[in-house]
């Protein structure tokens, strides 16, 4: 238990009514679920209004309600702040005891590689004797627990747990992967990150930020809240990194698989479908790394997590060892055992970026033809969809258009909108049932060619007309591949 007026004592509010010396037992934003004794925090939600459920709370016998709405509650205490959510994440981190200040916490943001960067660095820190709890866009590792991930980023409440959890059961570090939505939405605020990664940039949810240059401002956000002792950890190759440098006050560490000028780069030695031969220089030290990640645009994955695990002072053999123990990330370009005579991937990419890096490092492997089987999610960014389409005209010798989760869009709408970026129409085909495309894919392809499954990834499911549905590309795939019949 803690008393109200302690745990209130982390805002700044602009009107509190009723009395506050009171024990209260917990915090939460859904009034579906608020317990007696609990602090209901209204936060603005993306499709409904918090505000709206404060009767709701107050029915069930929550302790208080914070808000930013001028009507004040009268049978139970309120407390009105200028911004809920900010509010809900210095709430929970009082709550909580301020776990971050026990932890070294790292983000990793940026458009793609969040996620393979996110498990290399864990396996590095983990190599370096560490204890590491995880928070992104597959799973969480919390204490001994692996819990499947709702959110890329949790909310500040839950963040806020997990994060105690990792405390208490003795985890010293966290990599969690940042979203930009997260950023908007302040479920990070007040976070103290020891380091920070930028991927890469590419446009993305257009559908949430609007323009390139508010998706851009939502992820250099993070690095503006850096201090001086933080490290920053930037990737050379891309040019928006240098307006981040100019905007934070920690200290810059670059990383390129392209460029010397960089502290840390590499030298690809051999690729094919089975990994990478890497030479690794980590400012004045080589590595030569033998990895099982496939696809050029993995070097610097491994190049970032490197950086982290130097920075932390790890020594370099045991970056080797916490890189090469990663023999695969789930959804990312994993390859799908077959007893056929060609190659199967599955992928996660969402951006014309990704899927076009994706496709190049299938093109590097594959002596035979490309497949791509792919879609666009309903109810998303649709400008993407023709350049996605464009973009698999391009680099695929083959292209079947599928759905990915089409939500409660028209399925057939959005194929024909990424068909539209398509003007070798012989090059597609057009198959709205996904099982029934990727077992036709798997069934054209032939000795030396690669089909790549592509956008959903790890997903288990798949979403039409607002019902999920059981569906995992993997499954399929193995099920057509090697028949258990």
């Amino acid at each position: 238990m803690i008393i109200l007026e302690q745990l209130i004592s982390s805002l700044e509010p602009l009107n509190i009514t009723g009395q506050i010396n009171r024990p209260v037992s917990g915090i939460c934003f859904d009034s579906r679920e608020v317990k007696p004794g609990e602090v209901f925090v209204a936060i603005q939600g993306l499709e409904s209004d918090g505000y709206a459920y404060q009767k709701q709370a107050i029915k069930a016998a929550a302790a208080a309600i914070v808000s930013a709405s001028e009507q004040a509650q009268n049978s139970i205490p309120f407390i009105q702040v200028k911004n809920a959510r900010t509010a809900l994440a210095r709430l929970a981190a009082e709550f909580y005891r301020y776990p971050d200040k026990s932890l070294n916490v790292i983000a990793v943001t940026g458009t793609n590689g969040k996620t393979t960067t996110a498990y290399l660095i864990r396996s590095i820190l983990e190599a370096g004797g560490h204890s590491v709890g995880l928070l992104g866009t597959i799973e969480y590792f919390v204490g001994n627990e692996k819990i499947p991930a709702k959110r890329t980023t949790p909310e500040s409440l839950d963040l806020q747990r997990y994060l105690a959890t990792m405390r208490d059961s003795g985890q010293t570090h966290v990599v969690m992967e940042v979203s930009s939505h997260a950023l908007i939405l302040e479920r990070t605020h007040g976070l103290n990150f020891e380091r920070a990664v930028f991927t890469n940039f590419s446009p993305e949810h257009l559908d949430f930020h609007k323009t390139s240059e508010a998706y851009l401002e939502a992820k250099t956000k993070l690095f503006a809240g850096l201090n001086e002792n933080s490290v920053a950890i930037l990737n050379f190759d891309d040019p928006v990194c240098r307006k981040i440098q100019e905007k934070t006050r920690a200290k810059p560490l670059f990383f390129s698989a392209e460029s010397d000028q960089a502290e840390m780069n590499a030298n690809i030695l051999k690729k094919d479908g089975s990994g990478m031969n890497l030479q690794l220089r980590l400012n004045e030290t080589e590595i030569a790394i033998c990895t099982s990640l496939i696809g050029g645009f993995n070097v610097n994955n491994i190049l970032a997590a490197a950086a982290v695990g130097s920075s932390f002072g790890v020594e370099p053999e045991l970056i080797k060892k916490g890189i090469e123990a990663v023999k695969g990330v789930p959804g990312r370009m994993e390859s799908v055992d077959t007893n056929r005579d060609f190659q199967c991937l599955v992928d996660f990419p969402h951006t014309p970026e990704s899927l076009k890096q994706s496709l190049l490092s299938c093109r590097e492997i594959c002596s035979g033809k490309l497949i791509v089987i792919f879609g666009c999610g309903g109810e998303r960014d649709q400008i993407k969809r023709p350049k996605m389409g464009k973009i698999a005209e391009e680099y695929a010798d083959l292209v079947y258009l599928t759905s990915d989760n089409p939500r409660r869009e028209e399925p057939l709408k959005i194929i024909e909108e990424i068909d539209g970026g398509i003007s070798e129409k012989s090059k597609r085909k057009i198959i709205v049932d996904r099982k029934t495309a990727i077992n036709e894919a798997l069934n054209e392809a032939n000795e030396n060619d690669v089909v790549l499954i592509a956008g959903r990834g790890h997903e288990t499911y798949q979403e039409i007309g607002g019902e999920r549905l059981h569906f995992d590309d993997r499954e399929v795939a193995k099920e057509i591949l090697i028949p258990t019949d």
